[in-house]
This record gives structure tokens, sequence and C-alpha cells, in this order.
């Protein structure tokens, strides 16, 4: 048999900032867009492929500060904008090697914009210089990923992994629109920019199955930021880990003389050290997440629903910094059905 499966998911981030820089108007945020989309296919028995599209990161701040000009005393009120982020487009391979062990790489095209906006008030003279940069990046990058299976004993089974991400340069495309009083005198002027680096990353994680439906999983992962040396102003990219862990009860109904998910309910929890340093603290992130989901329908079509809640804080107060509360609600829907089918064979 095979058969395809479509997967979409939508999210809502809700944000409550806490530190000195924070003021009256400015303690919460919130944003809502799509998460993730895919559709996979099984193709063999031994071979699965998947293409779609994930969120790769998200930039979206506003800030208020001050400068002053070379030379004079006066200071000139700043405000700072930023907005877009990057998406991941995917090609995925899995293969089955024996019973036991499985393999796949993924095709990775990791492209979008950022936009930063710089707006200077001159109230002395009524001038407003907004300054605009549009980064537009691409790049491809290569993954792999190996499981391997091994019966603990006729109840359970366990089953541990790995993956590694190839280092990979992204290739900017940077234009600067400056604007006096909304006259444009410098319009999408191309600008040279280096590339930007993605770094080695890898991970190793375990799954501890029971025959009741029972799931236990740990994972870890890591992104070594550190050799590329980028750095600013106070801060720079460091070494990221993340541990996190998770337990999932499946529920399976008889269908058709075989057992078939009907729902499940997860429950986990994650510590990471991100890869921002900034005056020397390392922040750090950590959360709970708890999701549910089933499946309705018959043997054949299928449609898959899932809810999941995260909670979590990042950052600091400390050394001025800025600590964010939120909490981040992902809506996924999804729709399997078979391509084509041999038929069943009775006696």
């Amino acid at each position: 048999k095979s058969w395809y499966i479509v997967d979409l998911a939508f999210a809502g981030n809700f944000v409550q900032y806490a530190g000195d820089p924070i003021g009256i108007n400015n303690r919460s945020g919130r944003d809502f867009g799509a998460k993730r989309g895919a559709l996979g296919v099984k193709i063999t028995n031994h071979w699965a492929s998947s293409i779609g599209f994930r969120q790769f990161s998200n930039v979206n701040y506003r800030y208020m500060g001050s400068v002053s000009a070379e030379g004079s005393a006066d200071k000139y009120a700043v405000d700072y904008e930023g907005d877009g982020g990057l998406n991941t487009f995917y090609w995925n391979h899995a293969f089955a090697i024996g019973r036991r062990l499985k393999a796949g790489f993924a095709l990775n095209l990791i492209n979008g914009s950022v936009n930063r906006w710089e707006r200077m008030a001159d109230v002395n003279i009524s001038r407003v210089i907004e300054t605009k940069v549009q980064d537009y990046y691409s790049g491809l990058q290569m993954e792999y990923g190996l499981l391997y299976s091994i019966p603990v004993n006729k109840q359970w089974l366990l089953t541990v992994g790995g993956k590694l991400g190839q280092k990979t340069s992204l290739h900017p495309e940077r234009t600067l629109t400056v604007l006096e009083n909304e006259v444009p005198f410098i319009e999408e002027a191309p600008v040279t920019s280096a590339d930007f680096h993605l770094p080695l990353s890898y991970g190793a994680g375990m799954a501890l199955r029971h025959t009741s439906g029972l799931s236990i999983t740990f994972d870890y992962n890591t992104e070594r930021w550190k050799p590329l040396q980028i750095r600013g102003s106070g801060w720079s990219m460091v070494n990221s880990q993340r541990f996190s862990g998770g337990v999932e009860i499946l529920k399976s109904k008889i269908r058709y003389g075989r057992p078939q998910t009907s729902s499940f309910f997860q429950f986990g929890g994650f510590v990471n050290n991100t890869n921002l340093s900034v005056k020397s603290n390392q922040l750090a992130e950590a959360g709970i997440t708890i999701g549910y989901g089933g499946v309705y329908g018959g043997e054949i079509r299928q449609l898959l629903y899932n809810l999941a809640l995260e909670v979590g804080q990042r950052g600091t107060t400390q050394n001025g910094l800025i600590k964010e509360n939120y909490f981040m609600i992902t809506l996924g829907i999804g729709f399997r059905d078979f391509l084509f089918s041999k038929g069943r064979k009775y006696d």
C-alpha cells in the first residue's frame, strides 16, 4: 500500500516582557502565523519522502533610544524597528535498511528577508531621517539522520538515533533606502554584505516505547556558533545546548481487525542554553509543553488534528537585560489517504 499525508500547523505567540528598560506601553507582544506545512508520501515499503516548509527564524521588535552627533552634545531620539524572518523549504527522504535500521537525509532551502528601520528625529529643525536596510538571504543546507531499534523484551522497544546538520553559508542581497521627511534621496541602493554562516549542528535522542501505547523520550541538540566568531558591541554568538524530554500516551481502537491510533496525549519539558550571550550572560530558556490529538475517520481516509500549548521563560533581568514570559498555542490539522493499494488477500 502507498499512502500520503498532508499536514498544516498555525501558531499564536503571546509574550510579557520584564526588566528596567520596559515601560507601561511596551510590556506585551503577540503574533500569529503559519508554523509549518508538509506533504508526505510512502512510495514503497522501504522508501518515504516529503516536501514542506517550516519557520526557521522570526524577527519582530521595536524599541526607542537616543544618539548624539559626533562633536556635539545634542541628543536625538531614535526609533528602531525590525520584522521579517526566514523559512526552511525542505525535501526529505527516509529509507528502511532491514528491520531495525532507518536512514535519511534532507535538502533544505533556507530563505527569507529581514527588514530593519532606524528613524531619527531632529525637533530643532523639524526633520525626520529614516533609514531602511533590507536583507534577503538564501542558501542550501544538508542534514543526515539515523535510527536504530532494539527490542528490550516483548513489551518494550528502544529506539536510538542521531542527526547531523552541515555548516551552511547564507548569501545576502542587501539594499539601502534613506528618506528625509518621507522624501527618498537614496532608494533601494545595492550594498555589499558578507555571507552569514549557519553552524555545524548535531543531536542525539532515544525513545522507549511500550506495547500499551506509553512512550518516554529524551533529546539533546547543539549548534556550534562559537567557532564562527560572530559578535558585536556587548554581545556574541556562543554554542547552544538544548535538553528535552517527554511522555506520550497513545490510545488505539480495533478497526477492521487491526489496531489503529484514535487519540494521544503528550507532556514534556525543555531547558535551552541559547546561542546568544549579552553582557557576558548566555541567555537561557526553559518551558513545558502539553499536547492532545486524535484521528477521525475510517480505515482509508482520516482527518488528523492536534492542539499544543507551550509555556516558557527566556532571558534575564540582570545587568539591565530583558526577560520574556510567553505562551504559544499551536493548532495542527492533517489528512491521510491511500494513493493506491494492491488490495487485501483472503484465504
